[in-house]
C-alpha cells in the first residue's frame, strides 16, 4: 500500500505540473499577442490601393506609360493619389515613369526620331521636372537639328587627281562638281626612286 500511497502522490504531482506548463505557456502566449499591434483583418483582405498599384506596375512594364488615353500608368498613378493621397509609392511611380520616357527618348533620339525624342523628354520632364537626362535629350535635338552651313547632295561627286610638278612640290587638284576647280599647293618632298 506505500507503493499506491506513493503513485497517487506522484500522479497529483504530474497534474499540477501540467497544469503550470499549460498557464505558463497561456501567459507567454497572450504576452506576445499584445505585444503586436492588432491589424483589422477587413484591411488585409481588400484594400482599395492593391488592384490600382498592380495595374501601375502592369502598365510600367508594358510602355503604357502616358498613352492611351484612360489606360496608362500616370493615369493609374493620379487615381493612387486619389485613393491613398499620403503613399510613398505615388512618387516612385511617377519617378519610374520618368526614367521609362527618357529611355524611350534616347532611342528615338538614336533612331533619328528627334521629334519623338523632343515629345518623350518634354513628357518625361512634365512628370518630374529632376530629370536632368531629359533637359540633355532636348540638347541633343536642338543640336542635331542645327544647320551645318555645308549644303550636300547625295550625288555630288569628288575626283582627285595628281598633276606633275617639279620633285619638291606636290600638287593635288580636286574638283567639286558643285564648286569650281581647286588646286591645293602642298610642300612635300616627292621620294625619289
Amino acid at each position: 500500500m506505500a507503493q499506491s500511497g506513493y503513485k497517487a502522490v506522484n500522479r497529483r504531482r504530474m497534474k499540477t505540473l501540467k497544469y503550470i506548463i499549460t498557464a505558463a505557456f497561456l501567459v507567454a502566449a497572450l504576452a506576445g499577442c499584445q505585444s503586436q499591434p492588432r491589424k483589422d483583418a477587413s484591411l488585409e483582405i481588400y484594400s482599395p490601393a492593391g488592384p490600382v498599384v498592380a495595374a501601375i506596375e502592369a502598365d510600367i512594364a508594358a510602355n503604357r506609360l502616358t498613352r492611351p488615353t484612360g489606360n496608362n500608368a500616370l493615369e493609374k498613378i493620379h487615381r493612387l493619389s486619389l485613393i491613398a493621397p499620403g503613399d510613398a509609392r505615388i512618387e516612385q511611380y511617377k519617378d519610374e515613369v520618368a526614367v521609362q520616357l527618357v529611355k524611350l527618348g534616347q532611342q528615338a533620339f538614336l533612331d533619328k526620331k528627334y521629334e519623338r525624342a523632343r515629345l518623350l523628354a518634354l513628357r518625361a520632364l512634365k512628370i518630374s521636372p529632376e530629370t536632368p537626362e531629359a533637359g540633355f535629350i532636348l540638347d541633343a535635338v536642338t543640336e542635331a537639328r542645327k544647320p551645318t552651313g555645308r549644303r550636300t547632295t547625295p550625288s555630288e561627286t569628288i575626283v582627285i587627281e595628281e598633276v606633275e610638278a617639279p620633285e619638291s612640290v606636290g600638287i593635288i587638284t580636286v574638283t567639286v562638281p558643285s564648286l569650281e576647280s581647286t588646286t591645293l599647293t602642298t610642300e612635300q618632298p616627292v621620294a625619289e626612286n
